[in-house]
């Protein structure tokens, strides 16, 4: 058999990523010596979509205070907390189940199960075809194989598609990180992924040792840059677009996601020339915890909790503002002296400060306070 990259490539306002990528988290996009699953532990997520879709400004209109719920999942987990069980609410509905190992590592995933199974129905109508997919870890916990099979509704009758073995002697140590086939991963101390290279683009698109440069640095075309701060992450990259693509223009993109036990939030700018930025896509998951007796089968969930509108972190050298509306921004240093004071847009925002430590700041009359590192 031949081994071959495999888990899903999940792919969020990244650019060509060829790599296999199991989720995203608050430490950045998962990676093959890191694997990464996301887990919730809210009872519900609420799926929100807060502007226009930036290639058919009819999807999603916003008009700038209301946003649009695109869709919903309700969780159920077992008594032993080994079992998720998945409503999605977003345009069709299905139930997904997900299995877990007392180290929170997912062995299983049931994806449009029959509903007969979850509410033990005297009889299935017809017999139609499920995905299942199986894990296996190694014993550095890193994911070895995956098994992807159809399963029957009625009869239980099990097809295997594929079975996915991954290599780990064929990723190349390097100084800064790894290599594993068409793709080079630089990792920071913390094992997370600060840049991303594929290295066999389509060159129908870029020539493969193609840049742009921005501020002084240079930037290998729609490879990703990524930057952490406290509670989220943002990547970076300029993307070329496919001149077949009518209306499309190549462009400069930074994605922020922002974590929190409230849920994530996701904002991405773009410019054109690397000058004027604009926001053109903002969405969030909002986590819900409802404690009530709505079964897999029940409503809406009547409980919603609202992620705070302004949040402020430190990061090396700045510090990081995201607000719902423009903002009056003021910083100061421990002693109570003024260090800047500047007005924001509405979005993530950030902002140097000239040297290490603790900072207060206030925002529209709420104070916070940081630690710049």
């Amino acid at each position: 058999m031949k081994n071959k990259q495999f888990l899903l490539i999940i792919i969020v306002s990244l650019p060509f990523i060829v790599c296999a990528q199991y989720s995203i988290t608050a430490d950045g996009p998962s990676h093959f010596l890191r694997p990464q699953f996301d887990r919730v532990f809210a009872e519900t997520i609420h799926y929100i979509m807060h502007i226009p879709n930036p290639y058919d400004a009819a999807i999603y209109q916003w008009d700038g205070k209301n946003s649009i719920t695109t869709g919903y999942t309700e969780i159920r987990r077992s008594k032993d907390g080994l079992i998720d069980t998945l409503w999605i609410h977003s345009g069709l509905s299905r139930i997904d189940v997900r299995h877990y190992d007392e180290k929170n590592r997912l062995v299983c995933e049931e994806v449009d199960i029959p509903v007969c199974k979850i509410r033990g129905c005297v009889y299935e109508q017809f017999e139609y075809m499920y995905r299942k997919e199986v894990f296996e870890y190694d014993t550095e916990g890193r994911v070895s194989k995956k098994t992807t099979m159809e399963v029957g509704s009625v009869s239980g009758k099990k097809n295997i598609l594929s079975v996915e073995i991954f290599d780990f002697y064929k990723i190349i140590i390097t100084e800064k990180g790894y290599i594993y086939e068409d793709s080079e991963y630089e990792l920071d101390e913390k094992g997370r992924v600060i840049y991303f290279k594929n290295l066999n683009p389509p060159n129908a698109i870029h020539q493969p040792d193609e840049h742009m440069e921005l501020n002084g640095k240079k930037y290998r075309i729609e490879d990703s840059y990524y930057s952490y701060f406290e509670g989220g992450y943002s990547v970076f990259y300029y993307s070329k677009t496919s001149y077949w693509i009518l209306g499309a223009k190549d462009r400069w993109v930074k994605a922020d996601y922002m974590y929190s036990k409230n849920g994530i939030l996701k904002n991405v700018y773009q410019s054109f020339d690397g000058i004027k930025w604009e926001i053109y896509e903002k969405s969030e998951s909002r986590f819900g915890y409802v404690n009530s007796n709505i079964g897999i089968m029940g409503n809406e969930p009547k409980e919603i909790i609202i992620p705070s509108e302004t949040a402020v972190c430190g990061i090396p050298g700045s510090i990081m503002v995201i607000t719902k509306d423009n903002a009056e921004v003021c910083i100061y240093n421990a002693t109570g002296g003024i260090v800047k004071k500047q007005t924001v847009a509405s979005g993530s925002t950030q902002i140097s400060v000239p040297n290490k430590g603790l900072y207060f700041i206030t925002i529209n009359n709420n104070s916070f306070k940081v630690l710049v590192r």
